[in-house]
């Protein structure tokens, strides 16, 4: 049990160098800093975040990079009345677990 430990231990620490150095490509470097700059985030979910969105041109507006994510409210209308609640849930549930817990 122990040696499995060292051994996944040791991949995890491997790739997140991977994710480090990938970081460090032109492709990725500017965009990197610029959202590492807010507090909390860090360069494995920058780069988590970046590869699952892609061209963030494909977005119009931002509530449609917010749908997607799952960010969005739930809404229940009835007649006169609009509540607000909770997130959807919907869309990509890997960019919204490591923007919400990460």
């Amino acid at each position: 049990m122990v040696a499995l430990f060292d051994y996944l231990s040791a991949e995890k620490k491997r790739l997140n160098q991977e994710v480090v150095e990938l970081a460090k490509e032109e492709k990725y470097a500017e965009r990197v800093t610029l959202l590492k700059s807010i507090p909390g985030i860090g360069t494995l979910s920058v780069i988590e975040s970046l590869v699952e969105i892609q061209d963030i041109n494909r977005f119009e507006t931002a509530d449609e990079l917010a749908a997607y994510l799952g960010l969005t409210p739930s809404q229940y209308s009835s007649g006169e009345h609009i509540r607000m609640s909770h997130i959807t849930h919907a869309g990509n549930d890997r960019v919204r677990t490591t923007l919400v817990a990460g």
